[in-house]
């Protein structure tokens, strides 16, 4: 009663079709009780391993595999270059694996991609594999080194195989 008659908030001049209250932000929460959405947090942030994408989100979506998705999260970040995830449900990069030795993983890869011939990665999180270089050689995929050229044959960069000199 004692606020009757005082100006207490000018609202703008419009028509006011909104649903209130407003849905939760993309990354928060929501909650079909409308006393979870009684502030700017909603229901609190998404867990860390799933994602809130829309908004309203009531249930929060699993976190797909090649990605992570820390608390609150709105997208899906894919795994860095040289990590793969092959399951569901990552919390942060670490929870990205490395790619083994003679292998590589490109960013929001699901699993290592093995080296082709003629290239090879000698350590754990490689993003590529590395060409071998002139005078060495590689023929089977997944390597961790290339071998040296075998004599009266050529190695140009990235071989798969020693090449016979001509002759002469």
């Amino acid at each position: 009663p004692d606020i009757v008659g005082s100006l207490v908030y000018p609202l703008p001049s419009g028509a006011f079709d909104t649903d209130v209250p407003l849905p939760c932000a993309a990354g928060l929460l929501g909650g079909s009780d409308s006393s979870t959405q009684k502030d700017s947090l909603c229901a609190g942030p998404c867990e860390a391993g799933t994602l809130c994408s829309s908004k309203p989100t009531l249930v929060p979506l699993t976190c797909i595999p090649g990605h992570y998705c820390p608390e609150g999260s709105s997208v899906a970040l894919p795994c860095p270059a040289g990590r793969f995830r092959n399951a569901s449900g990552g919390t942060d990069a670490e929870a990205c694996d490395l790619s083994p030795p003679g292998s590589h993983s490109t960013a929001g890869s699901t699993s290592p991609k093995p080296c082709p011939p003629g290239s090879f990665a000698p350590v754990h999180g490689a993003p590529t594999c590395t060409a071998c270089a002139p005078g060495t050689y590689v023929s089977q995929s997944n390597s961790t080194e290339c071998n040296a050229c075998e004599p009266g044959s050529i190695c140009p960069k990235g071989s798969s195989a020693p090449v016979p000199c001509t002759s002469g």
